[in-house]
Parts: C-alpha cells; structure tokens; sequence
C-alpha cells in the first residue's frame, strides 16, 4: 500500500510539472521543438523572398511548439525581415517582442531595433538601442559600427571616424565597415 502511495505520488508530481500550454496554440502537449520552418524562412530572408519568409515565420510559430528561446530569435528574425522590407515600424515591434523575451543575447535585439529606428532617422533612439548593446555586452563590435552609421548620418564624423576604427579592434568586419575606412582613407583593417 505504501509503494502504491508513492508511486501516486510520483505520477502527481510528474503530471504538475507538465505544461498546460505551449507557445504553439494547435501543438499537442509534450511534442518537441520544431523549427525546420523557422530555419526555411531563414533561408528565405537570405534570399529575398521576404514576404513568403514571413509566412513560414509565422508557421513555425504556430506549429512549432517553440522555447522561450527560439521564440525569441524567431521574432528577431521576423523583424530583420521586414526591416529589409523598409517596413521598420513593424520591424521595431517585433524587436520589441523580442527584447520582452529577454534572451540571452538580447543585445543583438537592441542592435537590430536601433537599425530599424535609423532607418526611421530616429537617430536619438537608435544611439539608446546601441548603448543599451554596449552596456549588455560592451566589446560588441556591430553595436559600435552601427553607432558610427548613426554619428555619420548626423554629420557627426570625428566620432563616426572613432568607431570605424574600433569597431575591427573588437572583431567585426562587413563589406560596409571596409567600405568606410577607404572612404575616410583608413588603411587599418
């Protein structure tokens, strides 16, 4: 009778641990992650076939039963979509969920959100998006370059100047930011 007990009660613990729902509304309980179409659209974004990326996006949301995690990065995804769109209202409000998730590598986020406000030639909140990064992850190279996009784009260009420099010194490199330095007669990659 007592191992009878304790099986039951090891039943009840195991079923309170399960969850009721799943940030997927038409997955059944218990089935794993899926993100082949998070990853097709992915491939798509690359591509350029941005409105049918959005879809497979959208898809894998609602069947793919996603981590807080993927969530996340799918969201991010979505926004970097329809940031190359020129969409960036739309894109701004799924960094905005993004962010909300609080991944790991929210800097990313705040990055890509102050992207799409510089585009919007929000320039004040896009630099708070980039020093937001920086504070989370100071040595972040993509932050410091966008930065200068901003400096530069506000005739700013002593400073702009300053983080092209810097921005190779912490590891990142892009057509764009070689581009920059020969344009300003940089020879320092």
């Amino acid at each position: 009778m007592l191992k009878l007990i304790s099986v039951s009660l090891l039943i009840a613990s195991l079923a309170a641990c399960i969850t009721t729902e799943s940030s997927a509304p038409n997955v059944p309980i218990g089935a794993s992650e899926n993100i082949a179409k998070c990853k097709e659209g992915w491939q798509l974004t690359e591509k350029g076939h941005y409105s049918r990326a959005v879809d497979w996006y959208f898809e894998c949301i609602e069947t793919g039963n996603l981590s807080n995690s993927t969530l996340s990065r799918t969201y991010r995804n979505i926004g970097i979509t329809y940031r190359r769109m020129g969409e960036y209202e739309t894109a701004i409000e799924y960094f905005d969920k993004a962010i909300t998730l609080n991944p790991a590598d929210i800097q990313n986020d705040y990055i890509n959100r102050g992207n799409a406000r510089s585009g919007l030639r929000q320039y004040d909140m896009a630099l708070a998006d980039y020093e937001k990064a920086l504070e989370i992850k100071p040595n972040n190279g993509a932050a410091v370059f966008n930065r200068g996009i901003v400096y530069e784009r506000l005739g700013r260009t002593d400073e702009a100047i300053s983080d092209f420099k810097l921005a190779p010194e912490l590891g990142y490199y892009s057509p764009d930011l070689v581009e920059r330095l020969r344009f300003y007669g940089i020879k320092k990659i």
